[in-house]
């Protein structure tokens, strides 16, 4: 197992909450920094996800009003658009 850093980015017109979960290995563990504050077109600070030694991690995120998506594959400095 290794650890990736990754941000989130609200590609959404409207000011987000963004909660992100680290899925790896089938946990449910909500990431240091979550949820994220983030105006329309902000990034999120990097945070840590657990990966295997390919460095692929998997990621969920849920805003409060809307949307969330599941099972999001990443790597190191991947960006994740929230839309």
């Amino acid at each position: 197992m290794s650890t990736i850093y990754v941000k989130v980015k609200n590609d959404t017109s409207d000011n987000k909450s963004v909660s992100v979960f680290d899925r790896f290995g089938g946990a449910f563990r909500e990431v240091a920094g979550s949820p994220f504050a983030l105006a329309s077109d902000e990034l999120s600070q990097d945070f840590a996800v657990n990966a295997d030694n390919s460095g692929v991690g998997v990621i969920d995120y849920k805003c409060v009003a809307g949307p969330s998506l599941s099972n999001i594959e990443v790597e190191n400095d991947s960006v994740v658009d929230v839309r």
